[in-house]
């Protein structure tokens, strides 16, 4: 894979850990990506992956008056 891209190891943890906390779903953000089979094991499992152009396409989605807003609650 290229570099900066989640292998499916990674993300069988954050499935894993989940389960233990038992959350029936949730999502991972990674800008540079996730490889091929991260996204396949990620879609069995109910783990929503967000990569840098799902981030910005739902960012651009935003009102003007609110990207400063959630921009600021992520730090």
């Amino acid at each position: 894979g290229h570099v900066g891209t989640i292998p499916a190891r990674r993300v069988r943890e954050v499935v894993e850990k989940l389960a233990a906390e038992e959350v029936q779903q949730g999502w991972f953000v990674a800008p540079m990506g996730f490889a091929v089979d991260a996204r396949a094991y990620a879609e069995q499992h109910n783990l929503r992956l967000i990569d840098g152009s799902v981030l910005l396409d739902q960012l651009s989605d935003l009102p003007t008056f609110a990207l400063p807003k959630v921009l600021a609650s992520l730090r």
